[in-house]
């Protein structure tokens, strides 16, 4: 089976020491990640291991160079951080949002501290949803 047509649209961030982190909803709704190893070479892919994320991943990296990634789902915004710059992405609250796929975008409204907006898919008006905490 083809599964590249099943991807969704790529999502980057790059940290504080400028490593590349790319992530990617699969074929069976999963997020993936690989980046950027030392000296260049990337590693390999990495499976979040959930069946729920839609289409309209967002990456960013706060001010310490910390990466959070908010995946859209049914339910809820799915939410993984580092808890320090360098660190494992870990799985940490969800956000009580059901985004529409594809509108939510992430801003540092504090010093490291994320933001996200988004239409509520069922709500239909655009909310801002602060995550539950800071860092995982």
């Amino acid at each position: 089976m083809e599964r590249a047509p099943h991807l969704g649209a790529p999502a980057a961030a790059v940290d504080a020491a400028g490593t590349v982190h790319v992530f990617v909803r699969d074929a069976v709704h999963s997020v993936r990640m690989r980046r950027e190893g030392k000296g260049g070479k990337w590693e390999g892919w990495k499976d979040f291991k959930v069946r729920e994320a839609l289409d309209g991943i967002t990456a960013l990296a706060t001010a310490t160079g910390r990466i959070e990634v908010l995946a859209p789902g049914a339910k809820a915004t799915l939410r993984w951080a580092q808890e320090k710059q360098g660190g494992e992405l870990v799985r940490a609250d969800d956000i009580p949002l059901a985004p529409v796929p594809g509108s939510g975008t992430a801003l540092e409204t504090a010093p490291d501290r994320l933001t996200f907006y988004a239409a509520d898919a069922l709500a239909a008006a655009s909310s801002p949803a602060v995550p539950p905490s800071a860092a995982p």
